[in-house]
This record gives C-alpha cells, structure tokens and sequence, in this order.
C-alpha cells in the first residue's frame, strides 16, 4: 500500500541522514586529531583515503554531492596544517594526491585544477615528484564500452 511505501522511503532516508552524521563524526574526530598533532601521518593519510573512498561509494549510491563534502570538510580542510617534512615520504603524497582527486571528482568538481581542494602547500610537494603518471579517478567513466567483463 501507499502508506507502506512512504514509510519504508521515510526509513531509509533517516538511516542515510543517521550514516551521514557518523560519517561527519568519524571526520571531525580524525580532523581533530590531525590538527592537534594526535593522529600519526600513516593514520591521517589512511583517514583521508578511506573518505576519498567513501566519497565515491556515496556518490554512486544517490547521496549528493554537497551532503557528502559538508560532511567530509573538517577532514579534507585538516590536511592544511600538515607539514610537508622528512616524514611526508612519495608514497605519501601520491596517497593523498589519489584522495584529493577522488574527493574533488566526488564533490562535482570533477577535474577542474582551480577547484582542487588538495592544500597548495601537499600539491606542490606532490608535483615536485614529477611522478611519470598520475591515477585520475572517475576520467573514463564517459566510456560505457570500458567494463570489466569488456576487459577480461
């Protein structure tokens, strides 16, 4: 019936509402914990992985965009004050070059550079690795022939 139907919608936008907002906890805990220095650079740079990835699966589910990046800001914003030292390894920066661009796609800036929300500081960092390829997510998804069954 109708009223079944309206109630299972209202049910499952409140468990999207209550994922989201432990989403945005899970981000402002780790944010907080980068920003005071808490949060070892192997685990800030996995956070920021793991939101990247997020970021796609939510954007793939129907979530919007702007629902997605307000509740990942804190954490995508934290990276500001993370220094680029003798720490900050390749492998480090290529990580987050890879999360930021997942992130950005996510968040509808596809791959537009002036709307890169990876701070100037980590990119520039990343760029002077001159790195001999850069993995773009999202860039072939106009390519409806590319799938893995069309591949193997």
């Amino acid at each position: 019936s109708l009223s079944h139907a309206a109630a299972a919608v209202r049910e499952e936008e409140e468990e999207e509402e209550e994922a989201l907002d432990t989403l945005a906890n899970v981000c402002s805990t780790l944010a907080a914990a980068i920003e005071s220095k808490s949060a070892g650079l192997e685990s800030a740079i996995e956070g920021i992985k793991a939101a990247g990835v997020l970021s796609r699966i939510l954007s793939t589910s129907g979530v919007k965009p702007g629902v997605t990046s307000s509740a990942m800001r804190p954490l995508v914003q934290s990276f500001v004050k993370v220094p680029v030292d003798e720490r900050m390894e390749e492998h480090h920066l290529s990580g987050l070059r890879w999360a930021y661009d997942n992130l950005s796609y996510s968040f509808g800036a596809a791959h537009e550079e002036e709307e890169d929300p990876m701070p100037v500081h980590l990119n520039k960092a990343y760029q002077d690795l001159d790195l001999p390829f850069r993995i773009r997510p999202g860039l072939l998804d106009c390519v409806a022939e590319l799938t893995v069954t069309n591949l193997s």
